[in-house]
């Protein structure tokens, strides 16, 4: 009878379609790079700031369900993939 909480589900155990926080890490980066490099290649003027992008609506996504604990892991990814 001692079942995890829903706050502790994801840090322990499956996290989104049964999947663990490593994996969907991985996935999220390959996604996020994905999304980045065609937002680079879209044909829109410059004026508008770099940070609004479709990869960005990705990591919302994403930040939205993890749990806040994961959070760093997830952030950091976007920060060495938008450095790259």
């Amino acid at each position: 009878m001692n079942s995890p909480s829903p706050a502790d589900a994801g840090a322990r155990g499956p996290l989104l379609f049964g999947w663990s926080v490593r994996r969907l890490a991985v996935v999220f980066a390959f996604a996020y790079f994905a999304l980045a490099w065609y937002a680079s290649l879209l044909p829109v003027q410059t004026r508008f700031p770099l940070f609004i992008w479709p990869a960005d609506g990705l990591a919302l996504g994403v930040l939205l369900i993890v749990p806040r604990a994961h959070w760093p892991l997830f952030l950091a990814i976007v920060a060495v993939t938008t450095a790259a």
